[in-house]
C-alpha cells in the first residue's frame, strides 16, 4: 500500500535521464561509410570526427548498414545449410554401418494369452542346466541329490 519508495525510484530515474550526457560521435571511414558511437575510444586514431548531442537518421548510412546485413545473413544461411547437410550425411553413414554391424534382432513371440514367457523360458533354461549338470555328473559317477532315477 506505500507506494513513495515506488514514487520516489522513479523521480530518481526519470531525473537521472535528464542528467546523462547523450553525446555521440561521428564519423566517416575511407569507404565513406559514416560511424556513430557512444565512445570517443572507437574511433579509429587520426580520423576527424564530430561531437553531437544527439544522432540523427541517415538514410544512406542505414541502407549500406541493411545491405551488409543481408549479405552477412546469407552466407550465415548458407553456412548453416551446409553443416546441416553435411551432418545429414554423417549421420546416414553411421546408420548404415551400425545396421552393417549390428547383430540379427532377437525376436521372441509371445501368445496373446500368455503372460508368462519370460518365467517359461527361464525355467526352460534352468531345466537345460540342471539336465547338462546332471550328465556331467553321471559320466563322472556322481548323481545329482536333486535327481531320481527311475
Amino acid at each position: 500500500m506505500n507506494r513513495i519508495p515506488f514514487i520516489i525510484a522513479v523521480l530518481i530515474f526519470c531525473a537521472g535521464i535528464g542528467f546523462s550526457n547523450a553525446e555521440v560521435y561521428k564519423w566517416v571511414d575511407k569507404d565513406g561509410v559514416e560511424h556513430f558511437s557512444d565512445y570517443k575510444t572507437d574511433i579509429p586514431e587520426g580520423t576527424p570526427f564530430e561531437a553531437q548531442d544527439e544522432t540523427l537518421f541517415d538514410p544512406a548510412a542505414d541502407a549500406a548498414r541493411q545491405k551488409q546485413d543481408q549479405k552477412t545473413m546469407e552466407a550465415v544461411n548458407k553456412e548453416e545449410s551446409e553443416m546441416i547437410s553435411e551432418t545429414k550425411k554423417e549421420d546416414e553413414q553411421a546408420a548404415q554401418r551400425n545396421k552393417a554391424e549390428a547383430p540379427a534382432p532377437t525376436v521372441i513371440v509371445e501368445d496373446e494369452d500368455d503372460d508368462d514367457a519370460y518365467w517359461r523360458d527361464h525355467e526352460a533354461r534352468r531345466e537345460k542346466e540342471l539336465h547338462d549338470t546332471n550328465k556331467a555328473q553321471e559320466h563322472r559317477g556322481v548323481e545329482h541329490p536333486a535327481v531320481r532315477h527311475e
